[in-house]
């Protein structure tokens, strides 16, 4: 009769081992089973992803922030009419400026609102971390830079500033 086996992930914070338990109730390391795969520890694969990120990508060295700016995209700065409409898998809300003077003024003019909500900040056409650095010590509010080309349709709009929630986008 062949032997049923089953994998039971057994993460807990004393970092249990991943455990083959047979059709019978006894259990033995998956260690012989799974070595094949080269299968890596998760501090091993977190110690792989930083080494990676700080050292090297193919042989050179990397700044991370030379990953992620210029953050550009199709969204300009101008006027956000309001559109409502449903958007029941957001959870949390969400705003958008870019490195202008309007989007500045407005995110200083709705800092509380925007931390009241606590809304996630979405920077985009920004040029530097410097400049991220900057913006969120001037309105206390954390930036994440990103290429928004492909929201414009989820959203409705071309332009920011913008606050998007679940009933829609207002500026």
């Amino acid at each position: 009769m062949q032997t049923l086996l089953v994998l039971l992930f057994l993460f807990s914070s004393t970092s249990q081992a991943l455990n083959v338990v047979s059709i019978d109730g006894s259990t033995v390391d998956s260690q012989p089973y799974i070595s094949s795969f080269n299968v890596q520890s998760q501090a091993s694969y977190e110690q792989s992803l930083i080494s990676v990120i700080n050292n090297t990508v193919h042989d050179k060295k990397v700044d991370p922030n030379t990953l992620l700016y210029p953050a550009t995209s199709d969204l300009t700065q101008g006027v956000v009419l309001p559109v409502n409409f449903s958007t029941q898998g957001l959870s949390q809300a969400l705003f958008v400026i870019g490195d202008d003077p309007q989007s500045i003024q407005w995110v200083m003019d709705n800092a509380a609102k925007l931390k009241n909500l606590h809304a996630l900040g979405i920077i985009t056409n920004v040029q530097t971390a410097e400049r991220v650095s900057y913006l969120e010590n001037q309105t206390g509010l954390s930036l994440l830079p990103m290429s928004l080309s492909g929201l414009m349709p989820l959203v409705h709009t071309t332009h920011y500033p913008f606050l998007w929630t679940s009933t829609g986008v207002t500026q």
